[in-house]
């Protein structure tokens, strides 16, 4: 991993990556299974973050937020998706 500014780090100092990570965790195990593998890369990286990461959550949220409408749907005979 390359060394980290510290322009960098007060950056990332200023950002709710664990909780917005915790929160993608919830998604993941509640609604969204198919993040599991992208959450669990941006957790590994909790003690040392950098931009690059910061990126890759505000990514899977705007995932999330375009696939908001996409769902399984089961009811009686009809099944549709």
């Amino acid at each position: 991993m390359c060394p980290k500014t510290q322009e960098e780090m007060d950056y990332m100092s200023k950002v709710p990556y664990e909780s917005t990570v915790g929160s993608l965790m919830y998604a993941m195990i509640c609604t969204s299974s198919n993040i599991a593998h992208v959450v669990e890369v941006v957790r590994s990286y909790m003690n040392n973050l950098g931009k690059e990461h910061w990126m890759a959550v505000k990514w899977i949220l705007r995932y999330l937020r375009g696939s908001t409408y996409q769902a399984l749907c089961f009811g009686g005979s009809n099944i549709s998706l």
